[in-house]
């Protein structure tokens, strides 16, 4: 199955610097490399999530501004948006008579910007903006009035609780609302998006676009509950809010400890599980499908592991000293390494290995290895494999196995060639 890991930025994937570290950049870089599906939902703009996540490399769409855009991430182009009716405006005069002036984003002759009146800002809305100096999408006016024009899409209120309080209470049922404290400068925020607009619509676009399967979710603020509430899985990072914590599948590291990036990197680890006899029909079924390419190709019916029978399989899993593993990696069980490891001082054999067709070329075989060298030591091995399939040979050569003895012909197609490491 194909899984869309999503997280939050602030507060989440993002340090209180307001960045991401090195660390998470590596991480993610190096997954989304090797096949993770990863984006993340941000009440941010493109350009300032882009600034705060400069090194990640992720190339697919991303969900900004709370779920009102989802963006292409290489060329900026808009591929979902959600905009505001003109009833819009009606809030926007409430607004107004309260003595409340928004920051509200739109597109004007196409451009986007954000529009705001710098003598009426409220001091948290000063500190805000005096924080986008240079922004080319800074729109100053001189009057309101001038920000009921445009195409909008969000609308910013950073104010006392007790302005914005009530319009929340009003128009949390009308609009998309969030209300919450600002981490930074704990200012007191109201954000107001069109109904359909928010992360958990954008998220589910977005996984259908992509072909994907699951959601697997990070978050940190209660805007974050709504995202969690269509994941398979949603994780908290420790500093989240309570409520937050109390719907999430776990909880996972603070965001200065890199928590969403450990995590990933945990799940993304190739992990070695013993099978149990209940398991042999599981591990059976997966032998057949991981080596019916290979029979096909080499028609090598006596000797295939896909022409192993269950029994033949339980009974391997009954010899002395013969260990199966389940290799898990992203909570799925991706291949199978069996050990033969008789502690009588002759050589620990591998036979067989195999990762499953669509889990191919991410290394998890070589790591599969590593780790069972972890479990019973780097010297002493043995193995044998294909010698017409080189990437085999390639792998465990890199790995400091060296060819011994005179391969064994099987039939005309192919040869079995011998492995020892010492």
């Amino acid at each position: 199955m194909k899984t869309l890991y999503v997280s939050d930025l602030d507060g989440t994937l993002l340090r209180s610097n307001e960045k991401t570290s090195e660390y998470t950049n590596d991480v993610i870089n190096s997954l989304t490399k090797k096949g993770m599906i990863f984006s993340y939902a941000t009440a941010r703009s493109l350009v300032t999530a882009q600034k705060v996540t400069k090194g990640i490399n992720a190339k697919i769409p991303l969900i900004i501004y709370n779920g009102a855009f989802i963006v292409d991430n290489v060329t900026g182009e808009i591929i979902k948006a959600n905009y505001f009716d003109e009833q819009i405006n009606d809030l926007l005069n409430r607004l107004f008579d309260a003595g409340i002036y928004p920051i509200v984003y739109s597109y004007l002759d196409g451009v986007e910007k954000f529009s705001f009146v710098p003598n009426l800002c409220s001091p948290g809305m000063k500190t805000f903006t005096d924080s986008r100096e240079g922004d080319s999408r800074t729109n100053k006016v001189d009057d309101p009035s001038e920000l009921l024009k445009g195409n909008k899409f969000y609308i910013t209120c950073i104010d006392e609780p007790s302005k914005l309080l009530p319009f929340y209470e009003e128009f949390k049922d009308i609009y998309h609302c969030v209300y919450q404290v600002d981490i930074y400068t704990n200012d007191q925020w109201l954000e107001i998006m069109p109904k359909e607009a928010s992360k958990a619509n954008a998220i589910n676009l977005l996984k259908d676009s992509l072909g994907c399967d699951r959601v697997v979710a990070f978050g940190d603020g209660r805007n974050d509950i709504d995202m969690f509430g269509i994941a398979d899985e949603g994780y908290a990072v420790a500093n989240a809010h309570k409520d937050l914590k109390a719907v999430a599948t776990d909880i996972i590291g603070t965001n200065d400890d890199d928590g969403v990036a450990k995590w990933l990197e945990d799940r993304f680890s190739v992990k070695l599980v013993p099978v149990k006899e209940d398991d042999l029909e599981t591990v059976w079924k997966m032998q057949v499908e991981a080596f019916a390419e290979l029979l096909l190709k080499y028609q090598d019916h006596e000797t295939s592991p896909a022409s192993d029978t269950v029994d033949r399989i339980r009974q391997r899993f009954l010899q002395e000293g013969s260990v199966y593993y389940f290799i898990e990696t992203e909570g799925e069980r991706t291949g199978v390494i069996r050990i033969i490891d008789k502690k009588d001082g002759s050589r620990k054999r591998v036979s067989p290995l195999w990762i499953m067709p669509q889990f191919r070329n991410k290394g998890y075989a070589q790591k599969a290895m590593l780790e069972a060298e972890k479990i019973y030591g780097k010297d002493n091995w043995s193995l044998d494999t294909i010698l017409q399939e080189e990437g085999n040979i390639h792998l465990y050569e890199k790995l400091g196995y060296h060819r011994v003895g005179v391969p064994e012909k099987i039939n005309d197609r192919m040869d079995i060639v011998f492995f020892e490491k010492d």
